[in-house]
């Protein structure tokens, strides 16, 4: 676990010391386990062991059953986590897997082209990328680490280089960098742009609607966004920079007020916040609303809990170890947040995700400090 000083260029390393600095506790509704307001409910949460230092969920079908299993990193361990989903929302755990020094971050995607999921793991500490290709009914080969520059610890995946093949981002020092994917599960060494100073989170959506994938970066040392458009070389433009509080960390893209246009949504760690920064469809974020939410909310998610088709968000909350809830009127402002104990030690990530086949999405979180894993079942009246 790092000091303070030297988290603030990488989400999980954000997550994992932030843990030391105290966080004051801010005004939100308390509910029990079992919560039910403003159309939101879910049952009490359930654990289920991860293992030390859980820092990143990822949610997938990964054995092929139809039950979705949840992945998780666990920093302090050098190994994955696989929960195997029973399709009920109960979770069994499996022999964790060794896959480098300090994994911070996990993906699932087909880099092989084989219609089989494959995974990528962001290693913080020796500084690579390890891919596991995925060989049929859950099974993984051992993992290939490639270099991907000083401070690997955020990453996505996607076809940003245009050639139909997935691409893997990972967040490096002031910058982002690039490892094409060749299309049999391996990646070239990784091509950097600017990015801010001291990424900590990436995520790939298009942003001006031009149909080519684009970046949009968090810096929990600036305060700001950063959004990088795609150029039409498989490259990307000089990042443009805007405000998000005080200290963002997690970063999600949604249409949060219904104008077709992609708005961005940050976790503000430092400010106890989510900043929703509007979007005008051509990548630039003029306008911004500060929405409270528990204290050091590490990661933030967009979706509709309470069955309305109104966006609501969700986020990790550090300090308080809790799941905030913010339920969405449509028009990109959203409620005051509701506070759903994670049951857990300090949750650094979350994913929404239907666990159980009943149409509704549930969340899940990873828990950095106990090592395991939050499911809150979703229970809400799905509105027809």
């Amino acid at each position: 676990m790092r000091e303070h000083g030297d988290i603030q260029g990488v989400r999980r390393c954000v997550r994992a010391a932030a843990l030391a600095i105290g966080g004051a506790a801010v005004g939100l509704t308390a509910l029990p386990a079992a919560a039910h307001a403003a159309g939101a409910s879910f049952a009490p949460a359930v654990i289920t062991a991860a293992g030390p230092g859980a820092t990143s969920i990822v949610a997938a079908d990964l054995d092929g059953d139809r039950h979705r299993d949840l992945l998780t990193p666990n920093f302090d361990a050098g190994t994955l986590s696989v929960l195997r989903g029973d399709g009920t929302g109960r979770l069994t755990a499996t022999p964790p897997i060794a896959v480098g020094a300090g994994p911070a971050d996990v993906a699932v995607a087909d880099l092989d082209r084989d219609r089989i999921p494959d995974v990528v793991v962001a290693n913080l500490i020796d500084n690579t990328v390890a891919v596991l290709l995925g060989k049929g009914g859950g099974a993984l080969a051992a993992p290939v680490s490639h270099p991907a520059g000083a401070r690997s610890g955020d990453l996505a995946v996607g076809d940003v280089t245009g050639d139909g093949k997935r691409d893997v981002v990972v967040t490096d020092h002031d910058s982002v960098g690039v490892l094409a994917g060749d299309g049999n599960g391996g990646l070239a060494a990784p091509r950097t742009f600017p990015a801010g100073t001291d990424p900590t989170d990436v995520t790939i959506a298009d942003l001006n609607d031009d149909a080519r994938p684009d970046l949009a970066v968090t810096s929990v040392a600036t305060g700001r966004v950063s959004v990088l458009l795609a150029d039409r070389a498989g490259g990307f433009a000089a990042p443009r920079s805007f405000p998000a509080g005080t200290g963002p960390v997690g970063i999600a893209v949604a249409d949060v007020d219904r104008d077709r246009k992609p708005d961005l949504i940050a976790s503000d760690y430092l400010g106890n916040a989510v900043i929703v920064l509007f979007g005008n469809g051509l990548g630039d974020y003029p306008n911004t609303r500060t929405f409270a939410t528990g204290a050091g909310p590490a990661d933030v998610v967009a979706v509709d809990v309470d069955g309305d088709r109104k966006l609501d968000l969700a986020t990790a909350d550090v300090h308080t170890s809790t799941i905030s809830v913010l339920t969405g009127d449509g028009g990109g402002g959203f409620a005051a947040a509701i506070s759903l104990p994670a049951a857990a030690q300090h949750p650094s990530e979350i994913v929404a995700i239907d666990l159980d086949h009943d149409g509704r999405r549930d969340l899940a979180t990873a828990n950095y400090t106990s090592g395991d894993v939050t499911v809150l079942l979703n229970t809400a009246t799905i509105r027809r």
